[in-house]
């Protein structure tokens, strides 16, 4: 064989193999063409993608109420505002907890978690699924396998398929909860009211104002957003949308900086990283958007993203302190604050585990991604920010305690759960260290342009201070005397008793005390000296 025809049969060959990649990662029903070229194809068959493309399936859920013994039966007395949700799925995706039906728990922990402070976390323990047509239970033997098979089955039965929605691929179902109202929202709501404690429909005309009026106090309490069933007109931009300007100062400065963040090793010990990816470069506005007593926050752009860029400027040790902090105590700081934010996740991690085992409603809890970007080049090389997602002009930012007073927030589900948090963190800690200056931003009332779809609502969760035995943890620690104060201030709350923490001073806060909230920053507390981590348990 010449190498002239060498090289024609290795094109062949490559060819040949391009192909079959081609018909392998081809969408169904798609074609694809086979090689044209002459030559010597050898024992290569032309495979063929599926022939058929697979249908997809939209699963509506037209409303989410109480399950009672009228099984499926929908009362408006009784069930919370819904507007029908669809969603639209392959038919290849699994019916199993983390796939259909996943989804259609999340849908009604939304709900019950807006309208009711009640969580919903688990779908064979909280949820009935029903038929829309026919008002009977699903079968449960047909959440099994893939929703194409699900749809096999039933699509010929009337009963659960109406003879409109088969062109569509359309299932109807309705979700119903197991719902327990919490005692402790409202002394005068008696359960014994009711038939059951999983029976929630009601026959009276006195128990449906009753229970109506209970769940219209418990909403306007939370203060969660809840679904409306009213289509909102949409309002035009205005005028300041379009109106720019190039403005010639100069308002911004660009840096080459580097990422750093904290890093677990194989001890479970933090170690401080530098990430391996190249310098890259920010652009921050001069002018500060927040300033406090020790820091500063201002607007960084990185690539298409826009952060909350912090950095200290003075310590704070004493109030008539006007000499700039130098880059390296910058540094310093920014370092211990991230640390906070780092050890922060294992206790919320731990808590929010416990709640689902006991089946106690808390708010979800979460936290935004946190780096520290440094200087690398340039007259400010060794400048630092602690930065992270920043939403703009967003004024819904709660504080719900602080770094001298315990929270005391009884009148919603998201205060109930900081203030059980930080109880928590004290007791699983073995009282080595406590999270205070609980704060952050409910997602439930973000603009739907800014909340991640698919999200659940969370409280996402920002500067945390710690209090610990060692006082490890920088600046704003108070030590044996902040775990001391928050013991005595500390109010159980349902949430603490139900996750069966250990009772604290039950003389707690008076009302006003609870009330008021310490503005001073923790920053203008004295630091203290190392790092060596605390021995908190790291399992989840």
């Amino acid at each position: 064989m010449t190498t002239r025809q060498q090289q024609a049969e290795q094109i062949v060959s490559s060819m040949n193999r391009a192909h079959a990649n081609a018909v392998a990662g081809a969408k169904p029903g798609i074609p694809i063409a086979p090689p044209q070229v002459r030559g010597n194809h050898g024992n290569y068959s032309t495979p063929t993608a599926p022939s058929k493309a697979a249908k997809r399936i939209n699963v509506r859920i037209d409303s989410v109420g109480h399950y009672g013994n009228g099984l499926g039966r929908r009362r408006t007395a009784d069930c919370p505002e819904f507007v029908p949700v669809i969603i639209e799925l392959d038919e290849t995706v699994p019916m199993s907890d983390s796939d259909v039906l996943e989804r259609i728990r999340k849908v009604a922990d939304q709900t019950y978690t807006a309208s009711y402070a009640y969580r919903v976390y688990d779908f064979h323990s909280h949820v009935v699924l029903t038929w829309t047509a026919s008002k009977t239970a699903v079968d449960p033997d047909l959440l099994n396998g893939t929703l194409g098979d699900l749809w096999k089955r039933v699509s010929t039965n009337k009963c659960f398929v109406k003879q409109a929605d088969l062109s569509s691929f359309k299932l109807n179902f309705k979700a119903l909860v197991r719902f327990n109202p919490p005692d402790e929202e409202d002394a005068s709501f008696d359960e014994s009211d009711f038939e059951a404690r999983g029976s929630r429909h009601c026959n009276s005309t006195a128990l449906k104002s009753k229970l109506k009026t209970w769940q219209y106090e418990t909403t306007r309490r939370t203060g969660l957003m809840t679904q409306t069933t009213k289509r909102q007109r949409i309002s035009a931009g205005g005028k300041a949308i379009y109106a720019t300007r190039a403005r010639s100062d100069a308002s911004a400065c660009s840096y080459t900086v580097k990422k750093h963040y904290w890093s677990p090793d194989e001890s479970d010990d933090f170690i401080w990283t530098e990430s391996s990816s190249l310098p890259f470069e920010v652009v921050v506005q001069k002018e500060p958007f927040a300033l406090g007593e020790t820091k500063k926050a201002l607007k960084m752009h990185a690539g298409d993203g826009v952060l909350a860029a912090k950095c200290f400027f003075r310590t704070g040790y004493d109030a008539s302190e006007d000499e700039l902090i130098s880059k390296e105590d910058n540094l310093e700081h920014l370092k211990d604050e991230l640390f906070r934010q780092v050890i922060a996740h294992r206790p919320v991690r731990r808590f929010l585990k416990l709640a689902v085992e006991k089946n106690v409603s808390v708010y979800n809890l979460s936290f935004e991604s946190a780096y520290i970007f440094v200087v690398t080049k340039g007259p400010e090389v060794g400048h630092a920010w602690l930065v992270d997602r920043l939403y703009e002009g967003l004024r819904s930012f709660t504080k719900f305690s602080s770094n001298e007073h315990a929270g005391n927030n009884p009148s919603s589900l998201v205060g109930r759960t900081c203030d059980a948090l930080a109880h928590f963190s004290y007791f699983d800690s073995e009282e080595s260290l406590v999270l205070v200056d609980i704060q952050g931003i409910d997602s439930a009332s973000l603009p739907s342009n800014i909340r991640r779809k698919g999200e659940e609502y969370s409280l996402i969760l920002y500067d945390l201070m710690i209090h610990s035995t060692d006082q490890s943890f920088g600046l704003g620690d108070n030590g044996a005397y902040g775990l001391h104060t928050f013991a005595e201030q500390h109010r159980c709350n349902s949430i603490c008793k139900g996750l069966g923490l250990t009772p604290l001073n039950e003389g707690a806060l008076s009302e006003k005390e609870g009330e008021e909230q310490d503005d001073a920053s923790s920053d203008q507390l004295e630091q203290s000296g190392g790092k060596k981590l605390v021995e908190y348990p790291s399992s989840d």
